[in-house]
């Protein structure tokens, strides 16, 4: 499935994402939205391609930390997760248009935001 350019698995009450995931190399769209997902694997970040991540609705409480090297992604939607933190490579996602987090994370956004502001 090298020419598999989007992926719909919202709403199917997934709890796991195979390692395997991360060989979709031609993706550009990945919607795991709606489902009981409370990790990804960190094979996910091997989706350099990828341009849409929709994560909403789901009980993730952490990324994974090498999240950083999917530079190509424009738009993240993490909202309605179980998340406290966001790693610190978040801040290397250069060409985010849209980046949907909860409230209480918003803060922690816009503090990255700053540190990324003072090193220009």
């Amino acid at each position: 499935m090298t020419s598999l350019s989007t992926l719909d698995f919202s709403e199917n009450k997934i709890i796991s994402l195979p390692e395997e995931i991360g060989n979709l190399d031609s993706l550009f769209t990945l919607n795991l939205s709606n489902n009981k997902l409370t990790k990804l694997p960190d094979s996910i970040c091997n989706l350099t391609g990828l341009r849409k991540l929709d994560l909403s609705d789901n009980q993730l409480e952490e990324l994974p930390e090498s999240i950083g090297n999917m530079k190509s992604l424009h738009s993240v939607d993490l909202r309605r997760n179980n998340m406290k933190k966001l790693p610190k490579s978040i801040n290397k996602l250069t060409d985010l248009w849209y980046f949907y987090v909860d409230d209480h994370l918003k803060d922690y956004v816009l503090d990255m935001i700053k540190k990324n502001l003072k090193s220009f």
